[in-house]
């Protein structure tokens, strides 16, 4: 039923052709986005755990990696940056689900980082996490060009 001012009504609901229409995520998209943050926001976690006690991880590989001359500040280091990574991959899947295009880069640098970071610390061992990050990432790179036009975000 169309009224004078071009307005549809459908079962007791108005719908104005001026006003944007709400576009939401995808289930899977949610999903995904809800494992990339808890997953990159456990390793930060760990990671801070791990900056706050640097000084006890150094005696231990002092004691148990003598070989390893690693310094308290190299430590501090590297932890560091494997925090502010795994912040930025957290934080680019959350902006990813708030709809903001810029979210899509961020995890994406971060999430690229963060595997050559860990090729570089430890190689190909533990290829368990290259799997799964490759994974998100692919699934973001593959998925997320299709919806781009929608993650506009909300106009009042």
């Amino acid at each position: 039923m169309d009224n004078l001012k071009g307005e549809t009504t459908i079962a007791k609901e108005v719908i104005d052709p001026d006003k944007p229409v709400k576009s939401r995520n995808g289930l899977l998209l949610r999903i995904v986005c809800a494992f990339a943050i808890t997953y990159y926001g456990m390793a930060s976690i760990v990671l801070f755990a791990a900056l706050v006690f640097n000084e006890f991880i150094t005696d231990m590989s002092k004691q148990y990696l003598p070989d390893m001359e690693i310094s308290r500040f190299q430590l501090f280091l590297f932890i560091l940056a494997g925090l502010l990574m795994n912040l930025g991959a957290a934080m680019g899947s959350s902006l990813v689900l708030f709809k903001k295009r810029n979210g899509i880069s961020v995890f994406v640098l971060s999430s690229v980082l963060i595997i050559i970071y860990q090729f570089v610390l430890s190689g190909p061992d533990g290829w368990q996490k290259y799997v799964v990050e490759l994974g998100l990432l692919l699934f973001f790179l593959l998925n997320l060009p299709f919806n781009f036009k929608k993650m506009q975000p909300k106009k009042a």
